[in-house]
């Protein structure tokens, strides 16, 4: 029997796994999260032109999350995270392009190469990263992407050099680690721009960064990037 929580989502849709010896049926709260994860689903969708969204993993029980190797705080556990691909649209860096580009309200959108990770934690901190291909993961859509392919408005010169300048001046107080990581934050959702800008840190170090994604500037603040699931 099908659980339906959407037009186009169903509850034993969003708690799939190919691990059938794990008992993976979500508890009552989390069955209600996913109510709400399928409601963001169908705007993911309708942004993708109302294409077909095949979903490879959604809510993970702890169990399941421990033999997939999922990060130990992972959205997947409370039911607010999708793992999914839009064939019929192209390649996930394609399908993170169109939903970057959009006013879709997200914590976390992942090209993970494979697949697309999309993330609704209440946070909503509208982190856009790339999964590198040694390990580890970078601000912005990175791999394989051409940003003059990207339906973004440019981002002038003096634009980008005030938003890094911006940045330094926030993280002023900050040291170390915190500092650096703090400023790949709050440089992360201005406009897109296909140009490459390095700023000193302060700590003995230069940051490259790519300019990406939104119009969305996020204040600088003394923390790591949560690992994806």
């Amino acid at each position: 029997m099908t659980t339906r929580l959407t037009a186009h989502f169903a509850l034993e849709e969003l708690a799939c796994t190919q691990h059938r010896e794990i008992d993976n049926r979500p508890p009552p709260e989390v069955a209600t999260t996913l109510r709400e994860t399928a409601v963001s689903m169908e705007t993911v969708r309708s942004l993708l032109g109302d294409r077909t969204i095949s979903v490879s993993s959604g809510y993970r029980c702890p169990a399941l999350n421990r033999a997939v190797g999922g990060a130990r705080a992972s959205a997947h556990l409370t039911g607010h995270a999708v793992d999914f691909n839009c064939f019929n649209l192209g390649p996930p860096i394609d399908v993170c392009r169109v939903l970057a580009a959009s006013d879709l309200a997200f914590d976390q959108l992942i090209e993970e190469g494979a697949w697309v990770h999309i993330s609704f934690d209440p946070r909503l901190r509208q982190q856009v990263l790339t999964k590198r291909p040694g390990g580890g993961y970078a601000l912005g859509l990175t791999a394989n992407s051409n940003p003059k392919d990207t339906p973004m408005k440019s981002l002038t010169h003096a634009a980008a050099v005030a938003a890094l300048a911006t940045g330094l001046t926030a993280c002023a107080g900050m040291t170390g680690a915190d500092r650096t990581e703090a400023l790949k934050l709050g440089l992360q959702h201005i406009e897109g721009c296909d140009r490459t800008y390095t700023g000193g840190t302060g700590v003995g170090a230069a940051l490259t960064f790519n300019i990406v994604c939104k119009a969305r500037p996020m204040a600088p603040t003394p923390a790591t990037l949560d690992p994806p699931a």
